[in-house]
């Protein structure tokens, strides 16, 4: 009795509360990981971003061991002449390498401050004043301060060329650190091709910089449609200093085109004129002919900010105008003498036009010969650096902006035989032609345009092949003197 009652008191209690004793089945809900594997769309997309992760993986280790193999094979195996820096200027020469002074020169190391007693001059460049192709000795810093040795005070001159730069790095270069030297005179060396875009200019380079700075840019629309047309892109941080990225844009260069040079001749009266600034570009000369130019513009700015800072320096600015090999020819017809010969006039600058100097004694081989068929038409010679340095001495000392020199002073040791090539007069001989003899090329120095076609060679800057230089009939004559139609369209 007592064991029926207990039972019947546990059914009751489980009717009572069913739910006490029962546990009802759990609700399972579909989970991220079971509605992709139950969708196949969504599968097949799981599937295939973990594909292109992977092949993006692989793609990027790939490019990344040919830039490290392309660095390791091309690493130079010197230190570099140039080295880049967080200034203002950009980049400078390499204090590492033996033939670099520890102050950045192809020079010797100047006191700072400067001593009592000394008339310094400081020269601005490119690898005009650098002396590209001539000992340090024989560049015409060097060689006008030992044509100034005995005046007093004592003279020094300072060579700060380097290579690469343009006018834009010259005032940088001065106001960062050529104003240490605390000139008396500013000599800038200008060459034609100061004027060119520094980013096609240094591209292929160690000077390459991921980002140019604007100000050093002469004309932004030629760099937006033309430059990058001719570089490709640029990429963040890198800029365009990848070697495989340098490579693949070679594909695409329009420099390799048959085509290309035809740009950088023009023909007129029948006759074919060199007419470009860099062996990388065919931008002519006609832009330094042209005084309202992009490229005048930016000039006449920079210059007048480093006229500005010298001025403030209590120092003297002088500009010398040096030529392409390419002008000394008879007849050339874009002379860009007369647009600068404004400028100064405007100024108020002192300018010395190497020019007729150099084509009165272009028969002693004023300019380098390269290889058969080849000029390099921007660097003098030895020969070319010693008329320069005694133009500079005999123009510079008329103007007064040198020490006088003592009373019955001889002429230093070192002078050369054309050391009187500026006098309207003075005696010939067989070392110092004048007239027509100095004009009539010798038989070891052709004229310039007898040695304008040739093999192809490859450029050393850029990689590419091509004619240096090598004549092509432009479809259309310049007009005279100059022209203002400095860029027409690709073969005209």
């Amino acid at each position: 009795h007592c064991c029926a009652s207990l039972k019947k008191l546990k059914l009751g209690g489980h009717k009572s509360s069913p739910s006490r004793n029962h546990e009802q089945p759990a609700i399972v809900r579909p989970t991220v990981a079971s509605r992709l594997g139950a969708d196949p769309v969504l599968s097949r997309l799981r599937a295939l971003a973990g594909n292109l992760a992977l092949s993006t993986l692989v793609g990027a280790t790939v490019l990344l061991l040919a830039e490290v193999g392309l660095r390791a094979f091309e690493r130079p195996k010197h230190r570099p002449l140039h080295v880049l820096c967080h200034c203002p200027y950009v980049y400078g020469q390499n204090p590492a390498r033996p033939d670099v002074s520890p102050q950045g020169l192809r020079d010797r190391v100047f006191a700072i401050p400067k001593p009592e007693g000394v008339y310094r001059v400081l020269v601005l460049g490119d690898s005009i004043a650098y002396g590209v192709g001539v000992p340090l000795e024989n560049t015409f810093s060097k060689l006008l301060e030992r044509r100034l040795a005995g005046r007093s005070p004592r003279v020094e001159v300072v060579n700060s060329g380097v290579l690469g730069y343009t006018a834009y790095n010259e005032v940088e270069y001065y106001l960062a650190r050529g104003r240490a030297f605390e000139p008396d005179l500013v000599v800038v060396a200008f060459c034609r091709n100061d004027v060119v875009d520094p980013e096609l200019h240094w591209s292929g380079t160690p000077r390459e910089v991921p980002e140019v700075p604007p100000d050093a840019i002469p004309d932004p629309e030629y760099h937006r449609t033309h430059v990058r047309a001719i570089l490709g892109p640029s990429w963040p941080l890198i800029g365009r200093r990848s070697h495989l990225l340098q490579r693949l844009a070679l594909l695409g260069d329009p420099r390799r085109r048959p085509d290309w040079e035809k740009g950088r001749f023009a023909t007129l009266e029948g006759k074919r004129w060199p007419t470009y600034l860099t062996d990388e570009d065919d931008l002519g000369i006609q832009v330094l002919c042209d005084y309202d130019s992009p490229e005048w513009r930016w000039l006449r700015r920079i210059y007048s900010r480093l006229g500005t800072a010298v001025a403030a320096d209590g120092a003297r600015l002088a500009l010398l105008l040096l030529p392409l090999a390419y002008e000394l020819e008879d007849g050339y017809p874009f002379q860009p003498a007369a647009a600068f010969a404004r400028y100064c006039r405007e100024s108020g600058l002192f300018c010395l036009d190497a020019l007729e100097p150099l084509r009165q004694h272009r028969a002693l081989g004023v300019f380098s010969v390269g290889a058969p068929g080849s000029v390099d038409v921007w660097h003098p010679t030895a020969q070319g650096h010693a008329i320069i340095a005694s133009a500079l001495e005999q123009r510079l000392t008329e103007a007064q902006l040198l020490p006088a020199p003592l009373p019955s002073q001889p002429p230093p040791a070192s002078a050369h035989p054309a050391s009187r090539h500026w006098a309207k007069t003075g005696p010939a001989s067989s070392e110092h032609p004048t007239g027509a003899a100095a004009r009539r090329p010798s038989r070891g120095q052709l004229t310039i345009a007898s040695r304008l076609s040739g093999p192809r060679l490859r450029s050393p800057r850029t990689g590419i092949s091509g004619r240096r230089p090598t004549l092509h009939t432009s479809a259309r004559p310049w007009p005279l003197p100059c022209g203002r139609g400095h860029r027409l369209p690709r073969g005209q």
